[in-house]
């Protein structure tokens, strides 16, 4: 059995997959050092390490070439994995479908794509849509549960056209198993349900529901208004969000 290396596995998705994948040989170290210092491995590489706000990729691009771009690189010269994994993102998308990021962070996302397909040729590119569930930390539900337990004023972007596909994490779990087990061949694939939910009208769905109070706002430069892919898509069953975030996160 090849042994499995996950950059950035304490983190969301990362935590999900160490407990979908036990019994695997996972290389912890690779969670522990910084992931561009990894020399000499070989076996299977999930790359889940980098940075991942698209209004902070704006402010500050600089990191997000560096995190995502120049330490990816390193990582693919100083080691011959013969497999990677790579949870990617439906930024590299514009808002109609095209293959046209509009941020930098999708634009990061895009060229550690074209990396990988260059330094490998069994790879999956996995295009993830909007994961939630537990030890989730930083999407707008960990910022949902914050403003519930702490009493606080939840902020609502004035964004209509924002649409976006959420779905359990656990479905990537299941996806890199398949993958693992070689039921899904190569290639580059969409995760997600495949149906879109208006972000806006969501946020306050769960804000009323829940007792907690909100304002709106303009959006923020940068911020993507989201796109649901439906073509060569790993698909999950479609769950309502706004029934299920509150079993994880309240």
């Amino acid at each position: 059995m090849d042994w499995i290396h996950i950059t950035g596995s304490r983190g969301f998705i990362g935590t999900e997959l160490r407990k979908a994948l036990s019994g695997y040989h996972i290389d912890e170290t690779a969670a522990t050092i910084d992931f561009d210092a990894l020399n000499g491995k070989v076996g299977v590489l999930i790359h889940l390490a980098g940075s991942i706000s698209d209004t902070e990729s704006f402010i500050n691009p600089e990191k997000y070439i560096n995190n995502n771009i120049k330490k990816l690189a390193r990582l693919l010269i100083n080691n011959s994995f013969c497999k990677i994994i790579f949870p990617s993102s439906v930024t590299v998308y514009d808002s109609v479908g095209n293959l046209n990021p509009r941020t930098v962070y999708g634009i990061t996302k895009l060229a550690a794509e074209l990396l990988i397909k260059a330094y490998c040729k069994n790879y999956w590119i996995l295009r993830i849509t909007n994961p939630y569930g537990p030890n989730d930390t930083k999407s707008v539900f960990a910022k949902l549960k914050e403003c519930k337990l702490n009493n606080k004023t939840f902020t609502i972007y004035n964004d209509p056209k924002s649409v976006k596909d959420f779905f359990p994490v656990e479905h990537i779990g299941n996806v890199v198993k398949g993958i693992l087990g070689g039921s899904i061949t190569p290639g580059t694939y969409n995760v997600g349900s495949g149906v879109g939910t208006v972000v806006m009208s969501l946020l306050e769905t769960l804000c009323q529901r829940h007792g907690i109070s909100y304002e709106y706002a303009d959006p923020p430069p940068g911020l993507s208004i989201g796109y649901v892919p439906t073509e060569n898509l790993l698909t999950h069953e479609y769950r309502r969000v706004e029934d299920e975030w509150a079993n994880y996160l309240l």
